[in-house]
Parts: structure tokens; sequence; C-alpha cells
């Protein structure tokens, strides 16, 4: 034990050091911090003494809750059984498998340091304080319960995830079982809401109350903190006590099948911890994954085979995204059109339309971060094209405006739809999609070109992310002031494209010599 202890000790003092060696950093961390605080005392200022005063039923709050819980869990748990899961970093499998220390105190060492991730990890929960206080009148207490709840099952989910991998590792029929039993789980849920579907509630009413069913409590982890954390919101009491044994008890059985599997857990987590080791190696160089390790890759033609001089590079991203299986109807288009459609089902009135392009955008805003042709500057290919570093700059971030354009095509021609808009304003909002892809494209030019280099990924696209903002702020706000004083016309988007050209060109023009040198940007 006394290693263990040695190693955090250790862990620690070396990353406090780091800090001191890149003030960057540092300073994104205090950024990062100082906008959870004013996002947790914006939720105190405003804070109400009855949920009642809420401007969306507070049932709404405990459905997404649950399909949030359910989501998380289930996917965490079928990735451990397809590809595996590991609590190990490779500094663990160097240091703590090759040591005199018991299986068991390793184990303990990696379920804590999970835990302290899962910690982290759940803080994005405070940042949405705002969010939760306006739509549901939930204040810091409820915010810091739902934190609570996530951290939990995130936890909860990182482990049976794992323990399910040591369990099933090597044989497919047991993986067949593991995965029957996950979707048994799920099971109840379609049909508790089917039962309500056809109650003359309406249907978003009808989900909402067969999600929110007392026999959906009783699925084991998801239903049990869910009626724990949404309980502990509307203060009602009655169960939460059982529910609390069952997780205790539920996590104490997970921990024991792991340490009583007739598999070595060292030998089952080794490989997936050097798979995912060789992930975020690969990340840090800007190689992102683009399928499983485990996947079969097939190559039915070889070669680009289009474009001349710099579009060669526009034309190698479309085959990458192709290759890849994202070439229009990719993971982040659905996310995207799965949250808009069920904000525009929750919203009446013809404001739905409005708030599904808000909500689009704040994703688009996340979704388009390190984009592939950042990828290219790690490279030296780009750079060694006889032709203008502006052309090369437009033709290697073509891909990602062009993917804006699609997207909206998708996802606001569907939410129109839904929320009854006239094609005018359907066009307007895909129209605006594209400006606001242009600025955050120009925006993240411009921050390799003043941020250049910076040893963590994470930090990058963070400081990134505050430049896109910073950017991008005028034209939102001018669109918004423009909202309130035309009565909320959509056509005042149009405020925003206008903006969002304007300061892309600039920007693309100030920043026309980015692919000059490989120097310049390593």
């Amino acid at each position: 034990m006394n290693g263990i202890l040695y190693l955090w000790i250790t862990t620690f003092k070396n990353q406090i050091k780091d800090l001191k060696r890149h003030p960057g950093r540092l300073i994104a961390y205090l950024v990062l911090i100082g906008l959870m605080v004013m996002a947790m005392v914006s939720s105190v200022m405003q804070e109400s003494n009855e949920i009642a005063s809420s401007v969306r039923p507070i049932g709404e709050l405990g459905a997404i809750i649950f399909v949030i819980f359910m989501f998380f869990f289930v996917s965490q748990v079928l990735q451990g059984i397809s590809s595996g899961s590991t609590l190990f970093k490779m500094a663990d499998v160097n240091l703590l498998f090759v040591s005199p220390t018991s299986p068991k105190k390793i184990l303990a060492y990696g379920l804590v340091r999970q835990m302290g991730m899962s910690f982290l990890f759940s803080f994005f929960i405070l940042f949405q304080a705002g969010t939760l206080k306006s739509f549901y009148g939930v204040g810091l207490k409820g915010v810091l319960i739902i934190f609570t709840g996530y951290f939990v099952i995130t936890f909860i989910a990182s482990v049976i995830s794992m323990t399910v991998y040591v369990v099933t590792s090597g044989d497919e029929k047991k993986k067949r079982l593991a995965k029957l039993v996950v979707y048994l789980c799920i099971l109840p849920v379609i049909f508790t809401v089917l039962s309500k579907v056809s109650d003359s509630n309406g249907l978003i009413n009808s989900v909402v109350d067969g999600l929110n069913l007392k026999f959906n409590q009783w699925i084991p982890f998801v239903g049990w903190i869910k009626a724990l954390t949404f309980g502990a919101i509307i203060g009602d009491m009655n169960g939460l006590l059982i529910y609390l044994i069952m997780t205790v008890i539920g996590i104490v059985l997970v921990i024991t099948v792991m340490m009583k599997s007739d598999n070595n857990y060292y030998e089952d987590v080794l490989g997936v911890t050097e798979n995912m080791y060789n992930r975020i190696e690969d990340a840090k160089n800007g190689k992102m994954a683009e399928v499983s390790f485990n996947k079969k890759i097939k190559l039915k033609e070889i070669g680009i085979n289009h474009g001349k001089g710099a579009w060669v590079f526009f034309f190698k991203h479309m085959l990458e995204n192709r290759r890849a299986g994202k070439l229009i109807f990719d993971n982040s288009m659905f996310i995207q059109l799965i949250m808009v459609g069920i904000f525009t089902l929750f919203v009446k009135g013809s404001g739905g339309i409005i708030v599904a392009f808000a909500i689009s955008t704040y994703m688009q805003l996340f979704m388009s971060l390190a984009g592939r042709w950042t990828r290219e500057l790690t490279m030296h290919y780009i750079y060694m094209f006889p032709q203008s570093p502006f052309k090369k700059l437009i033709a290697s971030t073509s891909e990602g405006i062009l993917k804006s354009f699609t997207d909206g095509i998708i996802i606001f021609v569907i939410v129109g739809i839904i929320a009854k808009a006239s094609p005018i304003d359907i066009m307007i909002c895909i129209v605006a999609r594209v400006g606001f892809g242009l600025v955050f494209t120009a925006a993240d030019v411009l921050a390799e070109r003043v941020i250049g280099k910076v040893a963590s990924k994470g930090i990058l696209m963070f400081l990134n992310l505050i430049v896109i903002i910073l950017v991008a702020l005028p034209g939102i706000i001018g669109a918004v002031v423009a909202g309130f004083a035309l009565g909320g016309q959509i056509y005042t988007l149009l405020i925003t494209l206008v903006w969002n050209v304007f300061i892309s060109l600039v920007i693309i023009g100030l920043c026309r010599n980015v692919l000059h040198s490989l120097e310049q940007n390593n």
C-alpha cells in the first residue's frame, strides 16, 4: 500500500510542477473555474423558494435525467462488452502491475482513481445551473443533487463496464448473453412509454409520464439512482432508503464478481489499457482514430483521384469521411438532430424553430472543434504544395463549411416540419448555420495562428473555444437585441450571417499565411 500512496503523492507533485512550467494551462484552469463559479452564483441569485414556479413541468426534468442516465450507462456497458474498458493508465500498468502489491489493493487504487475521473467528468453539470433554473426552477441544491447522481452513475457504469469485459473476455457466448441482459433492461422502458402513448395527454406528456413510472425505478442502477436523484430534488423521500441500499449492495456485488472471476483482470485490462494509451497519444499528436481498434478495415479503392492543386486536400477529407462512415449521416449530426428535435417538441408556437436553431448552434460550437484541417498542420505534405498558403487554407477548411451546409439541410428540414415552420424560415436557419460554420472555422484558424501549439490538446481545444465565442459574440448580441426589438422575428438571424461572413473574411485574410511553414505551427 505504501507504493500506491507514493504513486499518488508523486503524481500530484508532478502535476503541480507541470502547471508551473505551463502557465497557459493554469490560466485555462482558472478561467474554467471562474466560469463555473459564475454559473453557480447566477443560480444562487435567481434562487426561488418553490419549484412550482418553474417554466416547464418538473416531471420533464425527471424524464430527462432518466434518459441521460440510461443512455450513458447502456453505451458504457456495451462498449465494455465489445471493445473493453479499463480503470488504469499505461503508467499504472508499468509501475503497479509488476510491483509486489496485491491485486485487491491495485483494484482499489483503480476504483478510487476512476472515482476521481468520474467526479471531474461530472463538473459540466454545474455549468447547466442557469438552464435548469430558467426551465425548471431548480436552484443550487437541485443542481448539486443532479451533479451527485451523474457522478455516481458514471462511476458505476465504468466499474460495471470493466467487470463485464473481464467476465466475458474471450467467450462469445458470454458476450451475447451480456448484451441480451442489457437489452432486456431497456425493454421495460419501451413498454411503459408505449403504454402511455395511447393516452390523450399528448405525445410529449405521455412519453414523460411513461418514463417517470415507478416501474422503471426498479431497473438496476439506472432506475435506482434516478429515483434517488429526482426524489431528492422534489422532496419525495418515499423508498429512497431502499434504492440507496440496493445501489450500495449492487456495487459491492459487481466488485466481488470481478475479483472472483476465473479470468485474471491483469491480462484482460492490459490490452485495453495499451489501446487507450495509443489513442490518447495519437490525439495529442493530432491523429484522431476514425474506427475501432478491433474493427476490420476494407479498402475498395485506393487513392484520392480527384481535385487539382490544393483542392486535393478537400477531396482527401471527403474520402476520409466516407471511409470512416461520416460522409453525411455521422454521429454528430444524429446527436444534434435528436436533441434539437426533442427540444422542438417541448416548445409550443412559432418560436420552436428559433429555439431549435439556438440549441443546434450551441452543439455545433463544440462539435466543430478540431476539424480535419487542423490535422494537416502536424504533417508536412500541405506545406510542400507549390501553391499559395491562402489557396491551401481555403481548400483545407472547405470540408467543414460544406458539412455545416449538409447538416443544416437535414436538421432544419426535419425540425421545420415538426415545428410547422415556413420554407423561408427553414432556409434562413440553414443559411445562418452555414454562417456560424464559417465563423467557427475562421476562429479556429485564428486560434491556431495566435495560440499555436500547446502540450495538452484538451487545453488547446478549451482556448480555441474561448476564441470562437469571442469572435461570434458580437453577431449573437446583435441578433438578440434585434429579436427583442422586433418581437422575436426569425429574420434577425440574418444579422448573425452578415457579421459571421464579414469577420470570417477578415480573419482568413489576416491569417492567410498560416500554412506558410511547418515550423511556424509546431
